[in-house]
């Protein structure tokens, strides 16, 4: 075995170059979130901070189930364009994009409503704003989640140099716009309602970049996607403020309460929030994954 070093510059251009804008995304990322926090404990003190370090704990904690749902559709949709299978691309990203956001919001919506009753329970003192901080932080992230599979494909194009110029530009608009608005004395929840509008920006920006890169129809896209996820979001909101009066507010009640909204949640997702198609193709997933689980546990038995 000999080790021969190869020097391609072409392509070792190409790779520091894609992963230099991809840093020039991430430093953006990270430097409206630290920017958020030294604004808030300049200007509202070290208390708010610490609320808003709560509320990044808490929806970090439920973003990670989507996430991890995400890196498992990341490669076949780059495979896909690769292959140049449009059809099924543009498939697999609206059903991607909708498995994230429902995974989240199954999640995230039982909990949001009895946001109080978990800072509660989890801390002994909890600091003031922590609740509004994580509810507004899930709402971002629910944003975030929809985000995801758009942005893979993104990257699949391997044309990125305008698109995180522009993302760019437009988080870091985050920092000034809290600055002053902290400076006229406004309520500190504008920190995370302004990242939130950003965040939508953002997210109708990707929209329209990759309408322009692959010709995906932004008809098809909100007909797919952002309508059925408006009416899951809407059925859910509903039947959860309704439930509110169904149950005490104890431990039980409420530990009850979380459990139920979740599974009405998930037959909401399975009637309104997938077509007919996708609902097959759930259904047969499901059945052959608990069939291999079965023929796993006969072989084991042997």
């Amino acid at each position: 075995c000999r080790i021969q070093f190869v020097w391609d510059s072409e392509y070792m251009k190409s790779m520091v170059l894609f992963s230099g804008w991809s840093l020039l995304g991430g430093v953006s990322n990270v430097s409206a979130q630290q920017g958020c926090n030294m604004l808030l404990n300049i200007f509202k003190g070290v208390s708010v901070n610490a609320a808003f370090g709560i509320a990044n704990q808490v929806s970090q904690a439920i973003y990670q189930l989507s996430s991890n749902l995400l890196n498992a559709f990341s490669p076949q949709i780059t495979k896909l364009y690769s292959s140049n299978n449009t059809q099924d691309l543009y498939k697999l990203v609206y059903r991607s994009s909708l498995a994230c956001f429902y995974m989240m919001l199954i999640i995230a919506l039982p909990i949001s409503f009895k946001m109080n009753f978990i800072l509660e329970t989890w801390l002994s003192d909890v600091p003031d704003y922590a609740d509004t901080f994580s509810i507004l932080m899930i709402l971002y992230l629910l944003i975030e989640t929809l985000q995801g599979p758009l942005i893979t494909l993104v990257h699949a194009t391997g044309i990125i140099k305008s698109y995180y110029i522009w993302i760019s530009a437009i988080i870091l608009m985050c920092f000034p716009l809290s600055w002053i608005s902290l400076l006229y004395g406004i309520n500190p929840n504008i920190i995370i309602l302004i990242r939130v509008l950003i965040n939508l920006i953002t997210y109708i920006f990707i929209i329209l970049y990759l309408s322009s890169l692959t010709k995906m129809s932004i008809r098809d896209y909100f007909s797919n996607v952002i309508c059925r996820c408006i009416i899951v979001l809407t059925l859910s909101l509903t039947l959860l403020y309704a439930y509110t009066y169904c149950f005490k507010d104890d431990l039980l009640h409420n530990c009850l309460y979380i459990i139920v909204s979740a599974l009405c949640i998930i037959v909401i997702v399975f009637v309104s929030g997938f077509n007919k198609v996708d609902r097959q193709f759930i259904f047969d997933t499901l059945v052959s994954k608990l069939l291999k689980i079965k023929d796993e546990k006969r072989c084991s038995i042997h």
